[in-house]
């Protein structure tokens, strides 16, 4: 055991029991679905906007992000960084509003008003996929970290992780996740902090000559350029954007707060916590070629450098709150999916408030298990989180914009793009993991969410301008 790792079992155990205590104390306030998914519609704009920076803000923005940068340089921004932020600045100006009009308790409830019960399915099958895959790649970091820190093989990190954030999810539903992912933002901005603070120390001057001089020891001169592989960046960056941007988390966070004015004012001071969380990793990851030059954990080695013990477990525990905060969102949006669109509309139509708690609580435990397989299966955060988006950008982002934006778009259409963009999804996943071969002009990830999207869109153009006519004034 090195020196550090008592102070940070010490500090993760006082975490771990502390968000627990929350998760008991809000189990008693919950009546209804509403309560259990929604905080009953009362949240204000502060804690919307924390929640909502916090869930975004996940292990693949610090871990990942942080390496992409000290690797690449200015063009690992286009892997997380700038989509996230453009991401956010997009929800701010055309979605916050629009999203928080919706009466509806779930994503695919809303789909059903515009596209029928068979549009409701299809979105929920999508959100399941796309959860799954999102919180393997949250299991795929906790491995990586606590495996180097503490020694932990997967499958314990695994288990330990994921009890933690089930249990208080299971007994405070919602709010919750709420509570807990202000406490969680304010852990990951320290540990940022505290890791910037630490590599200016290492250099000997804080000018831009000494960092400079510095990085150009160990990385050539296109790590300063944007611009490289320029091409495949922007549609790196495109298949995240479209897909996050229509995410049911995000949705979830719109639909909590009380008013349209309430979700526009979050979005826009979330985008601001996420630009400024980006930001210090942008800086922390530039600064750490001086400091770890060749290094695949980045984050975890400028931890275990500094002089005190007590700041390694500042910096993992704010790690572990990345972890925490988007993993506890994306279960309770499966959840949701579970409990009001599959088992309420499929099972039992008339089961009681009581009984659909239960049945919450159950699905908080069930949506976890096959991420547990995905991320025994995958090492790659990276991946693995554009799997996620992949899902959502060519099944959803077509269908969710069309229902926001027209007054009628006709049942057809949405059916449509989801089944196109769907049948792209599939096919590409087969294509990539050599299970069915595909001609050789099929595209590779990232493109091929592109294609997904436009076979998505021209699903919903055949539904819309050949099953429904919209009048022409």
């Amino acid at each position: 055991m090195t020196s550090g790792e008592p102070v940070l079992l010490w500090l993760l155990g006082a975490y771990f029991v502390g968000i627990l205590v929350l998760g008991s104390l809000f189990s008693r306030k919950i009546t209804t679905l509403a309560g259990f998914f929604l905080a009953d519609r009362k949240l204000t704009t502060l804690p919307v906007a924390f929640t909502f920076a916090a869930s975004w803000f996940g292990a693949g923005s610090m871990l990942a992000g942080m390496n992409e940068i000290n690797h690449k340089g200015l063009s690992g921004l286009w892997d997380i960084a700038l989509p996230s932020v453009v991401t956010c600045v997009l929800i701010t100006l055309f979605l916050a509003r629009p999203v928080a009009r919706q009466t509806s308790l779930s994503q695919p409830e809303t789909v059903e008003k515009y596209y029928g019960k068979l549009g409701r399915y299809l979105l929920s099958f999508a959100i399941l996929m796309a959860v799954t895959a999102l919180l393997g790649s949250q299991l795929v970091a906790a491995g990586k970290i606590y495996e180097t820190t503490l020694g932990l093989d997967l499958i314990t990190t695994t288990f330990l992780i994921t009890s933690m954030v089930v249990l208080y999810g299971m007994l405070g539903g919602y709010l919750a996740v709420v509570v807990t992912d202000v406490i969680q933002l304010v852990f990951m901005a320290s540990g940022l902090v505290i890791l910037l603070l630490f590599c200016l120390s290492t250099y000997p001057s804080l000018s831009l000559e000494s960092v400079f001089s510095a990085i150009e020891i160990q990385r050539p001169a296109s790590f300063w350029s944007l611009d490289e592989h320029l091409i495949r960046n922007i549609c790196l960056m495109l298949s995240f954007v479209m897909g996050w941007v229509i995410a049911p988390e995000m949705w979830q966070r719109m639909s909590s707060t009380q008013n349209e004015t309430m979700a526009f004012r979050s979005a826009a001071l979330a985008s601001g916590f996420i630009f400024t969380l980006f930001g210090l990793v942008a800086v922390v990851g530039v600064l750490s070629v001086g400091v770890v030059p060749e290094s695949d954990r980045v984050l975890v080695d400028l931890a275990f450098q500094m002089n005190h013990p007590f700041w390694t477990a500042l910096v993992i525990a704010g790690v572990t709150s990345a972890i925490a905060s988007t993993m506890d969102s994306s279960i309770n949006v499966g959840s949701l999916t579970l409990t009001r669109d599959l088992y309420q509309t499929l099972v039992h139509p008339q089961a009681g408030a009581k009984e659909l708690i239960w049945i919450s609580r159950l699905g908080t435990l069930v949506v976890v298990l096959p991420a547990v397989y995905l991320a025994l299966t995958f090492q790659d955060i990276l991946h693995v989180l554009w799997i996620s988006a992949d899902i959502y950008a060519s099944t959803m982002f077509v269908p969710i914009i069309g229902l926001l934006y027209l007054k009628h778009p006709g049942r057809w259409s949405g059916l449509l793009a989801m089944v196109f963009g769907g049948v792209m999804v599939i096919l590409s996943a087969l294509n990539q993991y050599e299970i069915l071969q595909m001609p050789s002009f099929w595209p590779e990830s990232p493109y091929s969410t592109l294609a997904g999207v436009a076979m998505s869109a021209l699903g919903f153009a055949i539904g819309y301008f050949g099953f429904y006519k919209p009048k022409v004034l």
